[in-house]
């Protein structure tokens, strides 16, 4: 069985929705991880067929320091000794148990009681909205005797009934848990076939973590005669910076502080032996780059 991504435009408007999220900010990641230790994955109850799933066992992951318009970028689940892929669900819980997500379930069922595609896994995988390749494409190339790769996938929507688009991507994780971030999140899966001694090993999440986008103060220090002067000494302070920072202008006057977190508000200083500066002092608050922080000075 082949599945193929289904592109639509619902997908590219939930694209546009995040880059305008983030148009402004700098992207950094900042993953989370449960406690070590395997956890044993019960059986289904009417096991060997998939009508009745076993109990979820979940792993706690601790989320904490996030802004509030982090997003969830990335789930990872760490499974052993060999458990089929068409046979079980995995679910990430927000704080407090909700919302939840399935990153995929019942791989290659498509009815009730199909238990699905054979592929076992064992090994670690992760499920991002943005990822490029298919679980259940990749699963229906196997042989039942072969170990689901690990890797990065996208989501899929769940099997184990008639109504489509079952495996198709489900490209919503992100939108899902818009919001809910900092708590105690929980990674959940659960078995509807017959695995026996299947264990869930460990549980990830990594989000996207916006920081104010830098920018950069410059100019150039020079005489009233428009000739610049070296080696004047700027200096910058304010923002958030945990001490001022110095440095020395070129053979032409000028400076340069580059990387610093846009929005905050920065002072500059110069000075400069045989000058003195009628205004030695700017102040910046400091959105995008400024590049004519200029100082006039007169000679002693």
């Amino acid at each position: 069985m082949k599945i193929y991504p289904n592109y639509t435009k619902s997908n590219f408007a939930i694209l546009f929705i995040l880059v305008l999220v983030f148009f402004s900010f700098t992207i950094q990641a900042q993953t989370f991880s449960s406690p070590a230790g395997d956890i044993n994955i019960p059986d289904g109850t009417n096991a060997p067929l998939c009508t009745n799933p076993g109990a979820y066992v979940c792993k706690n992951i601790d989320v904490s320091g996030l802004s509030g318009i982090a997003i969830l970028r990335s789930v990872s689940v760490a499974l052993i000794d060999d458990i089929n892929i068409g046979s079980i669900d995995l679910e990430v819980r927000g704080p407090g148990g909700s919302p939840t997500f399935m990153p995929f379930s019942r791989t290659g069922s498509t009815n009730p009681s199909d238990c699905g595609d054979t592929t076992d896994a064992d090994g670690e995988y992760a499920f991002q909205d943005s990822a490029v390749a298919n679980w259940w494409a990749t699963a229906g190339g196997l042989n039942s005797t072969d170990l689901m790769p690990s890797g990065t996938y996208f989501p899929s929507f769940p099997g184990g009934g008639p109504t489509p688009p079952a495996g198709n991507p489900n490209n919503t994780m992100s939108l899902t848990f818009l919001g809910a971030t900092n708590g105690t999140w929980q990674v959940c899966v659960r078995d509807w076939g017959d695995n026996g001694g299947a264990r869930l090993q460990l549980a990830r999440l990594t989000f996207a973590v916006p920081t104010a986008a830098s920018a950069l103060i410059s100019g150039q220090v020079i005489t009233s005669s428009g000739n610049g002067i070296r080696n004047a000494t700027v200096t910058l302070s304010g923002g958030n910076l945990p001490e001022p920072l110095t440095t020395k202008t070129s053979s032409f006057g000028y400076y340069r502080f580059a990387d610093l977190p846009s929005g905050g508000t920065y002072i500059v200083t110069v000075q400069a032996k045989r000058f003195t500066f009628n205004n030695p002092s700017q102040v910046f608050n400091l959105q995008d780059d400024i590049v004519d922080a200029n100082f006039i000075a007169e000679e002693k």
